[in-house]
């Protein structure tokens, strides 16, 4: 979609009067437009989509799981509504754009109050679709993260179980700050689609109208961004940058013993070390935490005893 629109400002006049370019530059400016207006609405249903699989992830309630099922529904039955309207605004729609180029090409666009109306009704509903969305994140992270137990281990010292509860409130610190950082970010995509309305009114095929609906596509592409940001933030830490060695809350140390069968009369005798690398139950994405299992490598990994 931004390679489209650089296209149009590039090549065509996107943000020109019409005084001021010619008929090639109008005929690749409509054409961009025209597939950005195409791409702009499956976007930003894909971009709700992602961040609503993230949520599944954090297995949210019954009640949860339909508020959202039934927000997406309702965003792709718009979305595919405003698709077609952008499609069949002009017959045959190669006219939108060929019409500044070939001046015998037949062809005629229909209602002009049409499409910004639709536009008009496809940004609210994406706004409040926004601001839900925004909202059912922060619960469900509430819910698994903040709420999660500490796991403790009866042979813990004083000094571990201290070191234990600030790793658990730093945790939930920084689980606070992903929850704000969501509210925030789903305000922001919201507010952008009700600002973007006050530009669409102004969407009617007219001599300057690539100069006047710079603003439009302007906030056009910037709630896409907002929404990829919001649904990119839970992944940074997989980035190499934010990667550190984990350490180790507890370590146990157990026996395990293996009994053969008695044709054999052999007993295996083996240490087994278990590191607990989380400090509650669930990291962050919800997952259940993991627990590692090594034999550790002495000099006599085994003891063999022959009756």
């Amino acid at each position: 979609m931004a390679g489209f629109a650089l296209q149009g400002i590039i090549d065509g006049g996107i943000g020109k009067h019409a005084s001021e370019m010619g008929a090639h530059e109008a005929y690749v400016a409509f054409r961009a437009w025209f597939i950005c207006e195409l791409i702009y609405g499956p976007l930003s249903a894909l971009v709700r989509t992602s961040i609503a699989l993230l949520i599944l992830r954090f297995s949210p309630s019954k009640t949860q799981k339909w508020i959202l099922y039934a927000c997406l529904g309702i965003v792709y039955t718009f979305t595919i509504v405003y698709f077609f309207i952008n499609l069949l605004q002009c017959s045959p729609p190669s006219y939108f754009w060929m019409q500044f180029e070939n001046f015998n090409m037949e062809g005629s666009c229909g209602n002009p109050h049409l499409l910004p109306n639709a536009a008009i009704a496809h940004s609210v509903i994406a706004a409040v679709s926004d601001l839900t969305i925004s909202v059912l994140s922060a619960c469900t992270i509430k819910k698994n993260l903040m709420d999660s137990p500490t796991i403790t281990t009866s042979d813990e010292k004083p000094e571990q179980n201290k070191m234990r509860t600030k790793l658990t409130e730093l945790r939930r610190n920084k689980t606070k700050m992903v929850i704000m950082l969501f509210l925030v970010l789903g305000g922001a995509a919201g507010g952008v689609m009700l600002v973007r309305i006050r530009y669409i009114r102004i969407l009617e095929i007219t001599p300057d109208f690539l100069y006047r609906t710079v603003d439009v596509a302007m906030w056009s592409l910037i709630e896409p961004c907002v929404g990829i940001l919001a649904g990119s933030l839970p992944y940074i830490r997989s980035l190499p940058i934010f990667h550190r060695r984990p350490r180790k809350a507890a370590t146990l140390r157990c026996t395990q013993v293996n009994d053969l069968p008695s044709a054999t009369e052999i007993m295996v005798k083996s240490d087994v070390e278990v590191d607990i690398r989380s400090a509650t139950p669930y990291d962050d994405l919800g997952t259940r935490a993991r627990i590692n299992e090594k034999l550790l490598d002495d000099t006599s990994p085994e003891e063999k005893r022959v009756r």
